[in-house]
């Protein structure tokens, strides 16, 4: 019997190599983009290459909202595949590949007019830009506005709590063109918040309900962009590239950040070891991408390969056709066979074919 389930298993992980062959799709991070001037939304076909139909049909994936435009943000292989897997990518038939992509600011003149073009006052002094003139957010600690009994109270502690922070530690800026509607009382009225987009990404939308004798009265959406106090790694003497990390050369620090930051170094315990990936100077942010990355599995090292059909799992030797670190999809083949499949890396010398989606 088990020799049956096992054949199946290796039955179907052929067909899905066949499959893959005819429909695969590839996705490829790139290593840096720059967006439109006016972009908020960081789509998939904006950060990656993608090669097939299997990938081509995720292209207008929402990966990562942008508050701040003008600030550099990174986003991880990790975070890209985490949105895929809630997409229902089939991970048989479409391989992810690459490490982080960086968001890079508008440039200056992205905005603005060439210098030539520029208007002049009468008394000599130039007109400003209207980039310069445009405010920035203004962002108040969450334990402030908690004490309001107004609806942008009851928003900043709503908030904390989801985001299970001390208040004392959350910062939000809120859209102020809804100021009369957010320095409301609940008075004989109440309120119903409900999220609209992910509570930990860098602008949250809340559909505010108002209830009144029992009815629902209007409904508004609000935007709020919140900031964590997050504790960060530093860098305090300079790391050569290659040189391993000790723990001397680190301290910890807090900055206020996006709640949806990715690649930032928390614990120096995960990093103590490891080897730079590039020079690190005084005063540097540790990020994932400094870190030299670990490989788990190297090419032409036989690997167990768990093949994961309905309840049963079957685990199979084969041959690693790439060098490959955790959640990478690359090609495997079964020992004394010509035929290759794919799987993901899960761990040292592991991976999984997964046959039950």
């Amino acid at each position: 019997m088990t020799d049956r389930i096992f054949t199946t298993c290796f039955t179907l992980a052929l067909a899905m190599a066949m499959t893959c062959s005819a429909f695969a799709g590839s996705i490829t991070l790139r290593s840096a983009v720059r967006l439109a001037p006016d972009a908020t939304k960081v789509y998939l076909a904006d950060i990656a290459d993608l090669s097939g139909e299997d990938a081509k049909r995720f292209s207008d994936l929402l990966i990562a909202e942008l508050s701040d435009p003008t600030a550099a943000v990174e986003i991880s292989l990790r975070q890209v595949r985490a949105k895929l897997d809630d997409a229902g990518v089939h991970w048989g038939r479409t391989t992810l590949s690459g490490r982080s992509v960086t968001v890079r600011p508008r440039r200056s003149g992205d905005t603005g007019p060439p210098l030539a073009m520029s208007g002049a006052a009468i008394n000599g002094g130039s007109v400003e830009r209207r980039e310069e003139k445009r405010e920035r957010p203004q962002h108040r600690l969450a334990s402030e506005l908690a004490k309001q009994r107004t609806l942008r109270g009851m928003i900043a502690t709503y908030i904390a709590n989801r985001l299970d922070a001390d208040p004392n530690d959350v910062q939000l800026s809120f859209d102020e063109r809804h100021a009369d509607f957010l320095d409301a009382s609940p008075g004989e009225q109440q309120f119903e918040l409900e999220p609209v987009s992910n509570i930990r990404s860098s602008r949250i939308d809340l559909t505010v309900r108002v209830w009144v004798d029992g009815l629902i009265d209007h409904r508004r959406t609000i935007s709020v962009s919140p900031l964590v106090r997050t504790p960060v790694l530093m860098v305090r003497d300079e790391i050569r590239r290659n040189e391993v990390i000790e723990e001397r050369a680190l301290h910890v620090d807090h900055q206020w950040m996006s709640p949806g930051t990715n690649g930032v170094v928390q614990d120096a315990a995960s990093v103590v070891g490891r080897h730079a990936q590039t020079r690190l100077r005084e005063g540097d942010m540790l990020r994932e991408h400094h870190l030299r990355r670990e490989m788990l599995v190297r090419r032409g090292e036989h690997v167990i390969v768990r093949c994961l059909v309905g309840s049963t799992v079957i685990a199979m030797q084969a041959e690693a056709r790439a060098d490959a670190g955790e959640g990478d999809t690359i090609e495997f083949r079964k020992l004394g066979e010509r035929e290759t499949f794919l799987a993901v890396v899960t761990g040292p010398n592991e991976a999984i074919v997964n046959l039950s989606r």
